[in-house]
């Protein structure tokens, strides 16, 4: 196109104006040199980067330490809390290119390159991720054990994405070994058993509860204990017919275990149970289905304009507001046709259809719900409330429990209901101190108090069933074993006591009476009193370590560490497993003199109850008394770390009186100490 002359003269005038200013600037400089005011130096930049950093000012600590490599690019320092400052933020696309600058000056720089790979993996980057957090994995994490954690834990994932999944087990070894690895651990180590070329985001919620037991069997396997996980495999083809690659694992730790000709049989078995499976054919069965997806194939929705949205929206909110609660769900199918992406639409969705009762259609709505906000506990726990009435009573355990931890939220009703399912699911899994927990906090007012204190009874006698399941003939006594038990939880030493004293005269054989008594008598210090209740249920329940291990914690207390000594391991023989036995044993060890045997038996502990302050401060202890300051550093850094998160749960919860029915975290402090002893 040729300009008009008027549109020639402006863009003469244009690159005049510029000669001008450049002219200028070349021999008066900028003008703000000219009126004095010079530009900061590289060490004034660093510094004041460095001072915004260590303020938590970390918008302006980003923004200068970008302006100092632009005048130094050399400055490894600089690139470095560029890349992590971004990182920590959430910017993880700005992290990337000051993490690279810097690998360029330190190529084998292993927290650099896991900070890079870890950014990657958010930007959903995989194959540059998993090259990064390989390379960092060799290289070394400079004893960043939390940066190690992490970037081990995303490269496990990677490892099941790209199909590598032997490679899985071998780099999570050290957390395997902890005997009881997190849950998100065992979900990747789940998923490699079962050979599932997926992220764990990206796993249908269906197939949590089964991913979760082969989990729990690959950690079996894989710390040497090949009978139990054996029988564990042989549960889940039980549970769960026809898996791929279930008969496979069994075979493995059939031969491991040396049953090599039962081993040949299994995988016989496997080639006919999955003949044809396939990456892609492990994708499908696994993959959580596309949000929307279901709906479309279970409701056919009108042609309908995007500009219609707001107007469907707005119709169920006014069909729901007028009590009509089909025509709200249609309402909401119809506008979720259209954007499938409303999060909400699909929560309240999911809510209509379990009022009305619809749980099968209510799972599949707060699944898509979960998927587009996995932060979301209240629709965590919806779901499991959805899948318990649906009988899916494995998921409902895993969804409820993963609510509450991200954070029951609602009128009090709602919260009562979520946490008396959960409770119920948890003894009847034989979980019964967190169900004590969760009910002490329930309250026996409101729409479910007579089943909240049913299901207290129950947990306070360690029967683990559902409610429905007791026998009429001992309703009466539970239900009083949960008056006593929420008396005990209010601190009413003396109402519960005579609640303890009616129930023995209606049954002074039933099993963990005694045992309860016997715990609620130590908490006020009656201690004789408590052993021979404590002695009177060894009686009852002989292969129960629970008497022993409460003979020995007040043993402890009365410092008669020889004596707990005898009585830890009987517990331990009880009950190898038990954190709470070996913890005991070291306690009493370390009473003794015995430090080198009690190192071992905390340093057992811990690797059960890897949570417990207790253990980490009695463990911090041994170590410095056997002269190792390193150790006993570490431990108390843990301890300190752990028993803050405990205090600020009990502040949360305002409970303080659950010790006389329950243990926190697997294990009872057997004795207050000062944490100067830990020096």
């Amino acid at each position: 196109m040729i300009a008009t002359p008027r549109t020639t003269r402006y863009s003469c005038l244009v690159l005049q104006a510029w000669l001008v200013l450049f002219v200028s600037q070349m021999f008066f400089g900028p003008a703000s040199a000219a009126q004095g005011a010079p530009s900061p130096t590289f060490e004034q930049l660093s510094a004041q980067a460095t001072s915004a950093r260590e303020a938590g000012q970390t918008g302006d600590a980003i923004r200068l330490y970008r302006r100092a490599v632009d005048l130094q690019p050399d400055w490894a320092e600089g690139w470095w809390y560029l890349g992590t400052l971004n990182y920590d933020t959430d910017h993880f696309s700005d992290a990337i290119p000051p993490l690279q600058a810097l690998l360029k000056l330190s190529p084998q720089m292993g927290p650099a390159l896991a900070f890079l790979g870890l950014s990657e993996f958010e930007i959903k980057d995989y194959k540059n991720s998993l090259l990064h957090l390989q390379q960092a994995h060799q290289l070394g994490y400079a004893d960043d054990t939390e940066l190690e954690k992490v970037a081990i834990y995303h490269l496990a994932q990677l490892y099941n994405w790209s199909g590598e999944f032997e490679k899985t087990a071998d780099v999570l070894a050290p957390s395997i070994k902890q005997h009881r690895p997190p849950d998100e651990i065992k979900v990747v180590l789940g998923m490699a058993l079962l050979r599932i070329p997926l992220l764990a985001s990206e796993l249908d919620p269906s197939k949590d509860a089964l991913i979760h037991a082969a989990g729990d069997a690959a950690v079996m396997l894989n710390t040497g204990n090949s009978a139990a996980a054996a029988a564990a495999l042989r549960q889940l083809l039980s549970d769960y017919p026809n898996t791929p690659y279930l008969h496979a694992a069994l075979a493995e730790a059939l031969a491991r275990g040396g049953k090599n000709e039962d081993a040949l049989q299994q995988l016989a078995a496997e080639t006919k149970a999955t003949p044809a499976s396939t990456e892609s054919s492990q994708r499908q069965l696994y993959l959580r289905t596309k949000v929307g997806e279901s709906l479309a194939q279970t409701t056919p929705a009108p042609a309908a304009q995007s500009g219609d949205f707001e107007a469907l929206a707005e119709k169920a909110k006014d069909a729901l507001a007028a009590g009509q609660v089909p025509a709200a769900i249609a309402y909401c199918q119809r506008a979720l046709a259209i954007h499938p992406d409303w999060e909400e639409g699909w929560r309240n969705l999911g809510t209509l259809e379990y009022g009305a009762s619809q749980y099968s259609d209510a799972v599949v709505a707060l699944k898509n719900a979960a998927a587009i906000n996995p932060q979301n506990g209240n629709v965590w726990a919806l779901l499991g409330l959805s899948e318990f009435e649906t009988r899916d009573y494995k998921n409902s355990l895993i969804h409820l429990e993963r609510g509450r931890d991200l954070g029951f939220a609602g009128n009090p009703a709602a919260m009562q209901i979520a946490k008396y399912h959960l409770a119920i699911l948890l003894n009847q899994s034989g979980d019964f101190d967190k169900a004590t927990e969760l009910l002490t906090s329930a309250t026996v007012s409101g729409p479910l108090g007579d089943q909240v204190q049913l299901a207290l009874g129950m947990a306070l006698l360690r029967i683990p069933r559902f409610p429905e399941q007791l026998d009429p003939h001992d309703v009466a006594l539970v239900r009083l074993a949960g008056e006593t038990a929420a008396l005990l939880s209010e601190s009413k030493y003396d109402q519960a006591f005579s609640g303890f004293q009616q129930l023995l005269k209606m049954n002074a054989s039933t099993p963990y009476l005694h045992y309860a008594y016997g715990s609620a008598l130590a908490s006020a210090s009656r201690y004789d009193e408590a052993e021979s209740q404590l002695l009177e249920e060894t009686k009852i329940t002989p292969s129960s370590p629970l008497p022993y291990l409460r003979r020995s914690t007040i043993a402890l207390q009365l410092h008669h560490a020889d004596i707990a000594f005898q009585l830890a391991q009987q517990a331990v023989h009880l009950a190898p497993d038990s954190a709470e036995a070996h913890y005991l044993l070291g306690r009493s060890m370390l009473e003794l003199g015995k430090t080198a045997d009690s190192v071992k038996e905390l340093e057992v502990a811990r690797g059960l109850a890897p949570n417990s302050p207790e253990v980490r401060f009695n463990l911090a202890r041994a170590y410095a008394k056997a002269g190792n300051p390193d150790a006993a550093e570490q431990e108390r850094a843990a301890f300190e770390r752990l028993n803050a998160l405990v205090q600020r749960k009990k502040s949360q919860t305002g409970s303080q009186a659950y010790g006389a029915i329950q243990n926190q975290n697997g294990i009872r402090a057997a004795e207050p100490s000062a944490p100067t002893e830990a020096h």
